[in-house]
């Protein structure tokens, strides 16, 4: 028996009328899918950082910080950069 299905048996429900939440990794263990850069050029997008600017503070190309950006949301399975910045204010990824 899996857990899904004790709980429609302990709460009684019809299946169809439980919703279950997707159960999410911990948020450390989320974290340390990306890599120490990864974390860095996020913190620096949350912060407001356009990817030239990050591409200058970091000395790397725009072009690197985009493809960290893509990595991110691959790893992190985010469909757009407003659902990674998102994540990381909710994580408190940001300094400010």
């Amino acid at each position: 028996m899996q857990v899904n299905d004790a709980a429609v048996k302990f709460f009684g429900l019809p299946r169809e009328k439980v919703h279950f939440r997707k159960e999410r990794t911990d948020q450390r263990e989320e974290l340390t899918r990306l890599t120490p850069r990864q974390r860095e050029v996020l913190q620096l997008f949350t912060e407001g950082h356009s990817a030239k600017e990050i591409a200058s503070i970091l000395s790397i190309s725009a072009r690197t910080v985009e493809f960290h950006k893509y990595r991110m949301m691959e790893a992190l399975g985010l469909k757009s950069a407003a659902e990674l910045i998102g994540y990381a204010v909710k994580r408190g990824i940001s300094t400010q």
